[in-house]
This record gives structure tokens, sequence and C-alpha cells, in this order.
């Protein structure tokens, strides 16, 4: 990356942290107004340093064009899992749900295989239907909680790691 585009990451970086700053901040005061922007600049040189360091690597994109699933589950399970919870209080239907297995192919690279897994682990358990319990590399096997039949591998693998 080119020092101008250093530089330009490094603005957008340190306006994103210090509108996030204002927007939870509680007292609009000179002070907080200084700390705000001392924390922006400090995260802004963190995200520049490491996206500047950061080296591509072969089949490292993939995923990330499917960042969106995991968030759009959040918001459609929502009105479901809602259902679950006044059939349980209203009616009294107790279902737990069902523990599954599902395959999953690691990476055979320990570093990769962590990071597949831990980004596996999030994106599977974003949803309030869906909790990744564990991915067992020695078996190639993701186990995963749903509360919803039918949930199924998607919803346990949304950006389809494994």
């Amino acid at each position: 990356m080119t020092r101008g585009g250093l530089v330009r990451a490094w603005v957008v970086w340190w306006l994103l942290g210090m509108a996030l700053w204002l927007l939870l901040e509680d007292l609009a005061t000179t002070a907080e107004d200084v700390d705000g922007a001392v924390a922006a600049a400090l995260g802004a040189t963190a995200a520049v340093v490491a996206v500047s360091r950061a080296r591509p690597r072969p089949g490292s994109s993939r995923g990330w064009s499917r960042m969106w699933r995991p968030l759009v589950s959040l918001v459609t399970d929502l009105p479901r899992l809602v259902a679950v919870l006044w059939r349980a209080v209203r009616h009294g239907e107790r279902d737990p749900g069902r523990v599954r297995a599902v395959p999953f192919s690691c990476q055979p690279d320990p570093e990769r295989r962590a990071a597949q897994i831990a980004l596996a682990t999030l994106a599977g358990s974003v949803a309030p239907s869906t909790v990744v319990i564990t991915v067992q590399s020695a078996d190639d096997t993701l186990l995963f909680h749903e509360l919803l039949a039918g949930e199924g591998r998607r919803a346990a693998d949304p950006l389809e790691l494994g």
C-alpha cells in the first residue's frame, strides 16, 4: 500500500473510531472529546499497521464474500426464536432442540486450521437458534446445537468454511 493509501486508511479508521466514540459517550465535554480523539488515533494506527503488515495468502478470502449471512440470520431467526419462547412460556411446549454433527474439512496447516475453527465457531453461533459447540479436527466434524429443526449445515457453517 502506498503512503497516500495508508494516510487515507488512517483517516477513515480515525473517523470511524471517533464517530463510535461520540455515539457512545454520555458527556459532551472537551475532555471527553479529546479522549475520544486519542483513542480513535490509537485504534486507527493499530488498524493501519495490521493492514499494512498483512500478507495475503492464496485462498485467504474464502468466506469473506459470505460475511453477511450470519448477520442476516441474526435478524431472521429472532421472530422464530420468539415464537419458540412464546410457546414455551404460554403453552408449556418445551422442545430442547437437538445436537447435530456435520462434516467439516479442516485446513492441514495448524495456524490456518485454528483461524478456520475460530471463525466458523463465531459465525455459526451468531444466529440465536444455533450454537456451535466444537469443531473436531481429528475426525473433521462440526458439532452444533440447533433450537429449531431443519436449521442444518447452512446455519452452523454460514461462511461455508469447512
